[in-house]
């Protein structure tokens, strides 16, 4: 089986105060890094109140070779010369392009 997801839809002036409420009622985190740059501001402070909760030791971080490491340890606060402070982080290949089949 898979556990359920809830999908919520924010306005620009509730979402944080959501992602805090979330962080206080659940057991496991999983935050998608892929991709993840610093010009990401939304997720830079998610990954921060990650932090201030405490929460990274349950959360994952999915990352790939688009990841900017060094960002992800600024918007937490953490040493760039060390691993990312996660309970866990996996890495993922970027997954190929889909082949285009000929319809002819």
């Amino acid at each position: 089986g898979r556990y359920r997801v809830n999908e919520f839809f924010c306005f620009s002036d509730i979402w944080q105060l959501a992602v805090q409420r979330l962080l206080q009622g659940c057991d496991a985190v999983v935050v998608d890094l892929r991709g993840f740059t610093a010009l990401r501001r939304g997720t830079a402070w998610e990954l921060g109140q990650l932090r201030e909760t405490g929460a990274l030791a349950r959360t994952v971080f999915l990352i790939d070779r688009d990841t900017d490491q060094a960002a992800v340890h600024e918007a937490l606060g953490s040493t760039p010369a060390l691993p990312l402070p996660a309970a866990r982080v996996i890495a993922l290949e970027a997954s190929p392009a889909p082949a285009l089949r000929n319809a002819a």
